[in-house]
């Protein structure tokens, strides 16, 4: 028989691309979304609703072997939602699956899980701990920034301007360089460690092997694309008074209150030697397809 292995946030691109990884000869996949354009297949079997309403998830949960818990809420002006859903979600959800006497967790959090990165990296620190305390089979998942995917985010949303603008306004003073990872890179580490059944109660950051600045990466793309940009760099404090304002009066200026915390946060890296597809080429095979 099939161990069946249920993942939350199923249509998130980690896990789109994870689902890749399986060995359906082993495992049988049951996915919660809110997606209802995702389908059925014979490797996978889909629950469509909010896992809000986790009560309604509950059969589910039923004869499973692990538990792959990739949703989160990572965008929002109500701080409170990050609460609710990436830390007290969580803990119910682990509740669950220890009723129902599921074996393994895996829990992907992110770089930014600790108590000063904003709403979102406490709940995710919080909900960390929760898990560390209660199921003994984890392995817990800290992605930096990822590259490479469908969405035009992140280290993705600011490489795409850098090659269509001539004017970007950055951060100043951000204390942590990113270390971004390629998605397929990021979801092959995940799978290797997700299926050794060996492996289990670590916290694993998953980060590529080169760190940069925002103007290290503006700078690698002037001279890829032979042109320059002007930057206009805004200070810390003017970052922290940009935050303040949005949460009094909200309105979306391209980064959330929260996101800004996040950024000037201090993320922890491991050093690897990997061999990812790095930024570099990434950015050159971008400047190569542009007319």
């Amino acid at each position: 028989m099939k161990k069946k292995i249920l993942i939350t946030g199923i249509s998130s691109e980690i896990m789109k691309k994870f689902i890749q990884y399986v060995d359906y000869n082993i495992y049988e996949i049951i996915g919660i979304t809110r997606n209802i354009n995702e389908k059925s297949n014979q490797n996978l079997t889909l629950y469509y609703g909010d896992l809000f309403d986790l009560n309604n998830f509950e059969k589910a949960f039923d004869n499973v072997f692990m538990i792959i818990h990739a949703a989160a809420i990572t965008h929002e002006f109500n701080e409170k939602r990050y609460s609710d859903f990436n830390c007290n979600l969580t803990e119910q959800i682990v509740d669950l699956a220890i009723q129902k006497k599921v074996e393994r967790f895996i829990f992907i959090s992110s770089n930014t899980a600790n108590m000063n990165a904003g709403a979102y990296g406490k709940s995710k620190l919080l909900a960390e701990n929760y898990i560390k305390a209660n199921f003994d089979n984890y392995l817990i998942f800290r992605p930096s920034e990822i590259f490479g995917g469908a969405k035009n985010e992140g280290i993705d949303k600011l490489i795409e301007d850098a090659l269509l603008k001539s004017t970007l306004v950055t951060a100043k003073g951000v204390p942590t360089k990113f270390y971004p990872i390629y998605l397929e890179d990021a979801v092959r580490w995940i799978s290797e460690k997700t299926f050794d059944l060996n492996f289990k109660k670590q916290i694993i950051r998953i980060n590529g092997n080169k760190g940069y600045s925002f103007l290290d990466i503006i700078n690698y793309i002037e001279k890829t694309k032979n042109k320059k940009i002007r930057i206009i760099a805004v200070p810390k404090f003017i970052m922290f008074l940009i935050m303040y304002i949005c949460k009094i009066i909200p309105f979306y200026i391209g980064i959330l209150p929260d996101q800004i915390l996040r950024l000037y946060s201090i993320k922890q890296i491991d050093s690897n030697e990997r061999n990812f597809f790095q930024l570099e080429k990434y950015i050159e095979t971008l400047v190569n397809k542009k007319p």
